[in-house]
């Protein structure tokens, strides 16, 4: 047996909960989305302990996929399943970490309800999240993958002057329509991604 395979995760095999699956570029917010659905804020404002490990360095990212079942925003009943991949952030991705991602769905998932593409700048498609996407179709195939693809974008700056200064050169939708326009032509795809 591997080392991989001893990874320790939780079997969401047939527990009735929807998995999603977040996957990006190293940095993109991943870790920190899920965590972000997985859990309120305390009531003095402080942050919760992080169920998803997040790396103090961006370029480093964190080196294992992680699963957990989770009550989405902390609601009771609204039980879901998350699964944080690592980031890949080389032209050619890393074969441990992509043998582990592999062995923990194999060994531990049945299905991917939501394949959530987390860009953190919706300015281009990086060579690596292009690999990234062309593993996932290879291995859930290219129709089950885009019908159930969302793309999530991250750290675009909410408040009301960042927008209105961002506004002014162009607006996010006309930024998500751009970034939906590259994937479309990328991967010969005929409509385009819904996206939060």
């Amino acid at each position: 047996m591997s080392v991989i395979s001893k990874l320790s995760s939780p079997d969401l095999r047939k527990n009735g909960r929807k998995k999603l699956l977040l996957f990006g570029v190293t940095g993109s917010g991943k870790s920190a989305l899920c965590n972000a659905l997985s859990q309120p804020v305390k009531k003095d404002g402080q942050l919760p302990d992080r169920r998803f490990p997040e790396s103090a360095n961006q370029q480093i990212g964190n080196t294992r996929t992680v699963l957990k079942n989770v009550n989405f925003l902390h609601l009771r009943r609204r039980e879901i399943s998350l699964i944080d991949t690592v980031g890949f952030n080389s032209t050619k991705l890393n074969n441990t970490a992509v043998a582990e991602l592999i062995v923990s769905l194999k060994e531990n998932c049945d299905s991917i309800h939501l394949f959530a593409i987390v860009v953190s700048s919706p300015k281009r498609i990086e060579a690596s999240l292009k690999e990234t996407i062309e593993l996932f179709v290879g291995m859930f195939g290219e129709e089950r993958f885009w019908q159930n693809a969302v793309l999530i974008f991250t750290n675009l700056q909410q408040s009301d002057d960042q927008i209105s200064r961002r506004s002014k050169t162009t607006s996010d939708e006309m930024m998500i329509e751009k970034f939906n326009r590259g994937l479309s032509e990328t991967f010969r795809l005929k409509v385009n991604i819904p996206s939060l």
